[in-house]
């Protein structure tokens, strides 16, 4: 060990035979002779044996029966430092590249399969350049959710089904994160084998803190994108309450609980796990909307309003059933388990229906409209501005072109043609007295 150090590093250390060591300010290297103003320090050799070394290194280690909280695995803390090791990088960089001949939708399902755990928007832009954001996210709500405004692949196409006890306790750990980046041991309760089911999530998507007792979210949430879609946001918060009902209604609470309710079928009971069990087939839980029916239904409610521009609630469900019925939707040569799911999608759960609706559609007072004119997406724009104008308005709007048209310009920056305005209103409202009137919903056809 040396104590103290030079001042200038182009000094020049002389080390005798002996253990010590003496820089002097007499003894200058050739060619640097001019250098006549260097400030030289003494120095002396101690070695690793000695007194003071052993004093140094005891102070730069913990002392006994104090432990270091260090609750990271030796790959997450490379990571840390490292983001990204180079195996990583080139797996991802081959997926990609991979990827990008393949259509929109099967290239983000096969990157949220392969890829990261956990996506940033931002970051999946990149892997379709060419699409508008609007399309990224159509698709993202169809494979994905949104957690803390990242994005994670859903239960059911990481684990290939929408029944089973991973799968539950999947959702109930994106569910918990939907609340904070935190997740408390204390919430799996008394059930440990659920806390084992839901170890694989939790590991994929989150660091466990022992000494805390809980998993903190490894990214940071994505505050840019809730604050640029907060539609989504809330689209996507209506989805994650109807799915936290189900999941608090099929948990087993403990002693006081001894079974739990179905939600296929509320009046049969499963057996709680007892302690320590593994999950058999008569323990398997699925939520009441299979997946088969949560795809196929985004495209089926085009096709209803494709006929029906503006609907209530209920005929969204009678036109979805009569489209199930006469068009045997999806088309021909789906499995038949699919064409099934569409004809009894009549019979899910309200909320359900209404957290799939509100990912392709608006809830003006009551009816719903499109957000994307299947028709004319080329005026998608202003009839933005025409669905604001109506929820803003009240329920007894009646707009006026003026109206319209000022708003466009301050929303648009640019003055709209009387095409887009007739294309628009007329796919919406209903001339009445020189006004617009959004169409009632009766189900009649357009």
């Amino acid at each position: 060990m040396i104590t103290g150090m030079p001042k200038d590093r182009s000094s020049v250390v002389k080390q005798s035979a002996t253990s010590s060591l003496t820089f002097s300010c007499m003894n200058k290297p050739p060619g640097i002779e001019k250098d006549i103003g260097e400030h030289w320090l003494n120095l002396k050799y101690h070695g690793a044996r000695s007194d003071i070394s052993a004093r140094y290194l005891q102070k730069m280690a913990m002392e006994e029966g104090s432990p270091v909280p260090f609750s990271m695995s030796p790959v997450d803390y490379l990571n840390a430092f490292c983001p990204g090791r180079p195996t990583d990088t080139d797996r991802l960089k081959i997926l990609r590249t991979r990827l990008s001949q393949l259509p929109l939708e099967e290239r983000v399902r096969t990157w949220l399969l392969e890829g990261p755990p956990i996506h940033r928007f931002d970051a999946l832009k990149h892997l379709a350049p060419d699409n508008s954001a609007d399309e990224i996210i159509r698709v993202l709500q169809i494979y994905a959710q949104l957690v803390q405004g990242l994005w994670v692949p859903k239960s059911s196409l990481v684990y290939g089904t929408n029944s089973g006890v991973e799968v539950l306790a999947r959702n109930f750990v994106l569910y918990e994160f939907t609340k904070g980046i935190l997740i408390k041991k204390s919430v799996f309760g008394r059930r440990p084998e659920f806390l084992k089911a839901a170890t694989p999530a939790l590991n994929s998507l989150a660091v466990e803190r022992p000494d805390l007792n809980d998993w903190k979210l490894k990214e940071h949430p994505d505050k840019k994108f809730e604050n640029l879609y907060g539609d989504v946001v809330r689209e996507q918060q209506a989805t994650w309450e109807c799915l936290g009902k189900q999941i608090n209604d099929v948990l087993p609470g403990g002693r006081n609980r001894p079974t739990m309710k179905n939600p296929l079928n509320p009046n049969a009971d499963i057996p709680a796990l007892p302690s320590g069990d593994k999950p058999t087939s008569s323990s398997l839980l699925r939520t009441s909307m299979s997946e088969e029916i949560r795809e196929a239904l985004p495209k089926a409610l085009q096709e209803v309003f494709r006929t029906y521009k503006v609907c209530s609630f209920q005929q969204i469900r009678q036109g979805l059933r009569k489209l199930g019925v006469s068009k045997s939707y999806p088309p021909k040569g789906a499995p038949r388990k699919a064409i099934t799911a569409s004809i009894d999608v009549f019979d899910a759960p309200q909320e359900e229906i209404q957290a799939v609706i509100n990912q392709v559609a608006v809830n003006i007072h009551g009816v719903y409209v499109l957000k994307s004119s299947p028709d004319n997406p080329q005026y998608d724009t202003l009839r933005k501005v025409v669905i604001d104008l109506f929820m803003a308005e009240g329920p007894s709007a009646k707009l006026k072109k003026a109206s319209v048209t000022e708003a466009a310009k301050l929303q648009l920056n640019r003055d709209i043609t009387n095409v887009e305005f007739l294309k628009v209103m007329k796919e919406l409202c209903h001339s009445e007295k020189s006004a617009w009137v959004l169409r009632s919903g009766d189900g009649k056809p357009e």
